[in-house]
């Protein structure tokens, strides 16, 4: 209710939040247990200081509150946020003895932490409580290392596609891609003129290879936002074997065959259902859209739209996983590989007949 409370005070243009509603504590406690679930524990420091930012004391204190079940934790991020002792909640009165881990902690969060995507990283990152290797690309030397390790030498079977793109160009400025056990940013933008065209078609050779299973979401919008950029991939993935599952098209498919979807989906659904609901009925999990609009083609990236962007590259790799062992156990495997075949897509050209 909070969600849809303020994404109609959203579209009529209200900013409820002036209004101090007992929906808008609802909501913000709602955005935080999500990105708690969700976020490893480095990124949701980042969250809550990004969310914090220009928010008042009350604000503040219901955060406190929500995380009072480790006092070390919410004694440290008191003193992070400068709540006078006056101010002090009454389960953190009580909490001296520690001082000098919230000293560290606030020096650890005033210089180590750094709020935007510089450099080439590979960090060990938790995702939905799932450990994942997490790779930034942004030099051509790491690029040229990532693609030796993670695709020549690891050959893996499953990744899971995904694409932010230019608001007018509608092309293509970061690549997310994940397997179930790494996840990766590239940055086209930066490194699009950094990189020679051969080298991009070797890439992409290797990531439309045949032997992956690629997977993405609404993933016509995708295609066209690669293919903008790199002219030369229409011809490579028009071939059937550079096939990507959709799963919105593989929903579709499912509700149009008229089958029994409570075991599959656990709710009602409707046809061309957005990400963030599928994620929902398949996984219940909250998926957090609010960086969907940021601006793509701003650089540096922050560290937020890093994690937000390569979420929805992980959980469409997560969604095809149960949604498979459901429809096998419901249909047999049989049965359920022959519904799944239906919502693997590839390429097609959108071009205008000759008058």
């Amino acid at each position: 209710m909070p969600e849809m409370i303020h994404k109609l005070a959203k579209t009529s243009g209200i900013n409820i939040e002036e209004h101090n509603f007992h929906s808008c504590k609802e909501y913000f406690i709602q955005n935080l247990k999500s990105a708690f679930n969700f976020m490893d524990k480095l990124y949701f420091d980042l969250y809550v200081l990004d969310s914090l930012k220009e928010r008042n004391k009350k604000y503040k204190l219901d955060f406190l509150e929500f995380i009072s079940y480790d006092l070390k934790y919410a004694y440290c991020w008191a003193k992070k946020l400068k709540v006078s002792q006056e101010n002090m909640p009454l389960f953190l009165q009580n909490c001296k003895h520690f001082e000098s881990d919230a000293n560290k902690f606030v020096q650890l969060m005033s210089k180590d932490i750094s709020l935007f995507v510089e450099k080439d990283s590979v960090e060990t990152c938790k995702f939905w409580g799932k450990t994942y290797e997490l790779i930034t690309v942004i030099t051509p030397k790491c690029f040229d290392d990532f693609v030796e390790k993670y695709f020549i030498k690891q050959k893996p079977k499953i990744v899971g596609i995904d694409c932010e793109a230019h608001p007018y160009t509608s092309c293509i400025t970061v690549l997310q891609l994940a397997t179930p056990n790494w996840i990766c940013l590239i940055d086209v933008q930066i490194l699009f003129d950094k990189i020679s065209q051969n080298i991009w078609k070797k890439f992409f050779q290797q990531l439309f290879h045949p032997s992956i299973t690629r997977i993405g979401f609404s993933f016509q919008s995708d295609y066209i936002f690669m293919c903008k950029k790199f002219h030369f991939l229409s011809y490579l993935i028009s071939e059937k074997e550079r096939k990507v599952l959709c799963l919105q098209t593989l929903t579709n498919s499912i509700l149009q065959d008229g089958c029994d979807i409570s075991s599959i989906f656990g709710c009602k659904i409707s046809a061309d259902i957005g990400l963030s609901k599928l994620s929902k009925a398949v996984l219940n999990i909250n998926l957090d859209k609010s960086l969907q609009k940021s601006d793509w083609t701003k650089r540096p990236l922050t560290q937020l739209q890093k994690i937000y962007a390569v979420s929805d590259a992980l959980v469409v790799v997560l969604i095809k996983k149960e949604m498979e062992k459901r429809l096998q156990k419901t249909f047999g495997h049989s049965t359920a590989q022959k519904m799944i075949n239906k919502g693997f897509i590839t390429y097609k050209k959108f071009m205008k007949k000759p008058n």
